[in-house]
């Protein structure tokens, strides 16, 4: 029973990221496993930005897991850097999923403003 509440927890934070903006899925969630990004709205879709957007996320998870909150993990999907959530204790409950989200929105956005290139800023 407990291992079904996992897997449901990891889909639901998967169809919060889904729907979120500044947030990229990168996989279908398998069992309690979901990987996504943060990535910037006016560089979705963008080809050129990997690179910086494997940076930032690298940035966000450390970021995450000094503030003590939250502890995701990493993957990489096709050579692309991925915060990834393993929910495996029984505490876990959606409000800290939705903490997971709000967290990692809220670094990457303070990093992007301070950490961009300059070569892909908006002018």
């Amino acid at each position: 029973r407990r291992i079904s509440r996992d897997v449901a927890l990891a889909r639901y934070l998967h169809e919060v990221a889904a729907e979120h903006p500044e947030l990229e899925t990168m996989n279908d969630p398998v069992l309690s496993i979901t990987c996504f990004r943060y990535v910037p709205v006016d560089l979705a879709g963008r080809l050129d930005v990997d690179a910086y957007l494997n940076e930032l996320n690298e940035k966000i998870m450390f970021e995450l897991e000094v503030g003590g909150r939250v502890f995701p993990s990493n993957a990489i999907f096709q050579g692309r850097f991925a915060l990834r959530s393993c929910i495996v204790n029984y505490r876990v409950e959606a409000d800290n999923v939705d903490e997971l989200v709000s967290e990692s929105v809220r670094h990457g956005r303070e990093l992007d403003s301070t950490q961009r290139p300059v070569g892909l800023r908006s002018s």
